[in-house]
This record gives structure tokens, C-alpha cells and sequence, in this order.
């Protein structure tokens, strides 16, 4: 399959030989010299991989990579270095700025060839990979949210009285399931977070309804666990316009996450609140709470969060959170220490969230 790399080098004869080695590989090439150029071009075509020089006028390459890596749109676009600086300090920066290669100069043409092909051949399997991982977990929903349906038809009576023995099980079932969508939808989210492909469409609603909805919701679990809910509204202004399925699951994810680390007979609170230009969500637990040593990448998605807290998917509602009070413009924040509690904020600001429907693109 044909690609097409952009490369930024201000030597018009080592773009020149670039270009010609990379041709030879059905690689065809675009030539900028100005960083400038260079984001501007990003922006308006799409490329499968990018060569930077370091030493390049008003943004050396590192900066440039910098740049880069701020923007989750040109994150999984593969990045090489080209450059006449081979001392190891050099190289070691290249590369945990996340390149996938640093290459000196003079280079030999077969082996940066090789390493080119295995570079696109790579990029390819990833490619493959998350469609199919999009492609599976969009196709599961349709069949869970049937089962979720028919199992709510059969608990209201719809079908006939159910005795006690079967309500409970098919209770339990339809809170597996529920659980089930969620994971998958959950999976889906984070694909299109990192692929950019999330749309937020902001509708004008009242935040204070939306707690009491999401608490009612979770009522069940409430009850499960013999806890309390608090309910603390101080804002004056609880309409907002926001996305609002987007809010509703940050919301529903992190009381969610206070029933589920908290212990039994505990009570949560949800406060509502303004606080200068911004409205606010806090969630309040008694629970397990969070060491030091974990609070700084809380937010972030990693495996070991699953065998930390015993439980599957953990980390990805907070990951996923993250990434749409971003996109609205706002903050989520954690205040907790180990075995006294957590209170988790959502911060969204007054002036952009107050502001005239319309679509949001994220990118």
C-alpha cells in the first residue's frame, strides 16, 4: 500500500536524497523547511509517517516532537529523526520523546529502507488492530442491549408474575449485563478518545436533575450495599450546556466508584456548587482511598490498576472521564489519602459551557 511521509528539514539536498530513498520504497514525500509550514500542513493533509532534522531555525526538531506529542490527533503518526547529532544524550532525548527511531547521519540507504518498512508494516497491524477492536465492541452493544431490554420486560411482569427466586435472578443478570454495556461502551469511548474520533454535542439541562437521576439509577446498588446518599445542591445556576450523555456517564462512573470502595452502611455525598467562574460536581466517599503514590497518574489507563483494586476495567472510567471534562474545557481533580475517603471534582467552566449550542469536534 502506498504511503506518504512529511519530512521537515531546512538542507534541501538531504531532503532531496530523502526523497529519492523513500521513492524507491513507494514512499512518496513532502518537503517543508519552516515549522511553521509544518503544523499548518499537519492540520490540512494526512501523512503515515514524519522525519524530523534537530537543527532546524526558531524550532529545533525536539521542540517540534514536543509539539507533537501535545496533540492526540498526530500521536499515533510514527516520527523519525534524521540527524547529523550522534552523541548518545542526543538519541536518548530523541527517543523518550517518543520516537520511533533516531537515525544519524550519513545513514546507509538499505538498512534506513529496512527500517522504514518494518516502521510502516507496524503501523499497519496497529491500524488493523484498533478497527477490529472498534468493529467487535460496536457490534457486541446491539446484542447486550437486546438482552438488557427483554430482561427489564420480563422484571416488570410484561411476560407474567415472576416469584421471588426469579426476580432475583434475573435481577442479578440484568445487572451483569448492564455492567457488560458498560464495559464495552467504556472500550469503545477510550478507541475513539485516542483515535479523536469523539463528537461532543452540547444540550442545555440542569445539572441538579442529572444527580438525582444518576442517583436513582444506582439505587439498587445503594441498597445492595446498605448505604446513604447526600445530595447538596449550592449552585444558583445548575442549567448548563454541555454534552449531555458525556456528563451523565462521568457522573454515573464516579458515584459508581464511591458505592463500589466504600463500605457497607457509609454514606456518599454529591455537592453541587459555583466557585468563580466555574460550576462544580463533587463526589464524597468514606472509602479505601487512594495512597500518595497512586494519585498522580490516577487518571491515567494502566493494566495494573486491575490487579491493584481487584477489579475489571478499573482505571478506564476515570481515563475516559479525563479526556471529556477536557474536551469541555474543564478539569476533573482528586483529593484523597489511603483509608480516610476520596472526593473527586468536576470543574467546568461557566463562560464555555454557558455558551451557544452547537457542535463540538474535538481536533
Amino acid at each position: 500500500m502506498h504511503s506518504k511521509a512529511l519530512i521537515l528539514d531546512n538542507n534541501p539536498i538531504n531532503s532531496e536524497l530523502l526523497t529519492e530513498v523513500l521513492s524507491q520504497i513507494d514512499v512518496s514525500s513532502k518537503v517543508l523547511y519552516n515549522p511553521s509550514d509544518f503544523f499548518k500542513t499537519l492540520a490540512e493533509e494526512s501523512f503515515d509517517l514524519i522525519f524530523l532534522d534537530v537543527m532546524i531555525p526558531f524550532m529545533d526538531g525536539y521542540k517540534v516532537m514536543e509539539e507533537l506529542s501535545k496533540n492526540p490527533v498526530y500521536q499515533n503518526i510514527p516520527v523519525i529523526f534524521l540527524s547529523a547529532l550522534a552523541e548518545t544524550k542526543n538519541i536518548v532525548k530523541g527517543l523518550e520523546l517518543g520516537c520511533y527511531d533516531y537515525i544519524t547521519k550519513p545513514y546507509r540507504i538499505e538498512e534506513l529502507q529496512a527500517k522504514i518498512k518494518n516502521i510502516i508494516k507496524l503501523k499497519k497491524l496497529q491500524d488493523e488492530r484498533e478497527c477490529f477492536i472498534e468493529t467487535v465492541t460496536h457490534d457486541l452493544k446491539t446484542p447486550v442491549r437486546s438482552e438488557i431490554r427483554a430482561m427489564e420486560l420480563l422484571l416488570n411482569g410484561y411476560f407474567g408474575e415472576l416469584n421471588q427466586t426469579q426476580t432475583e435472578i434475573l435481577s442479578e443478570i440484568l445487572n451483569s449485563s448492564n455492567y457488560m454495556f458498560f464495559m464495552l461502551d467504556s472500550i469503545l469511548s477510550k478507541h475513539k478518545l485516542d483515535q479523536n474520533k469523539i463528537k461532543l454535542v452540547p444540550v442545555k439541562f440542569n445539572l441538579g436533575e442529572l444527580v438525582r437521576d444518576c442517583t436513582k439509577e444506582l439505587n439498587i446498588l445503594f441498597e445492595t450495599k446498605k448505604q446513604s446518599i447526600n445530595l447538596c445542591f449550592e449552585s444558583q445556576t445548575e442549567e448548563i450546556s454541555a454534552d449531555y450523555i458525556a456528563i451523565k456517564r462521568i457522573l454515573m462512573n464516579l458515584i459508581s466508584n464511591a458505592i463500589k470502595f466504600s463500605k457497607e452502611g457509609s454514606m456518599i455525598e454529591v455537592r453541587v456548587f459555583d466557585e468563580g467562574n466555574e460550576v462544580k460536581v463533587s463526589v464524597i466517599d468514606n472509602g479505601i482511598g487512594i495512597a500518595p503514590s497512586e494519585l498522580n497518574n490516577i487518571f491515567e489507563y494502566k493494566k495494573d490498576n486491575v490487579k491493584k483494586f481487584k477489579q475489571v476495567g478499573s482505571g478506564l472510567g476515570l481515563y475516559i472521564s479525563k479526556k471529556i471534562i477536557a474536551l469541555h474545557g474543564g478539569e476533573i481533580s482528586v483529593d484523597s489519602s489511603k483509608g480516610k475517603g476520596s472526593v473527586f471534582t468536576i470543574s467546568l467552566p461557566k463562560s464555555r459551557v454557558c455558551s451557544e449550542k452547537k457542535e463540538m469536534i474535538y481536533g
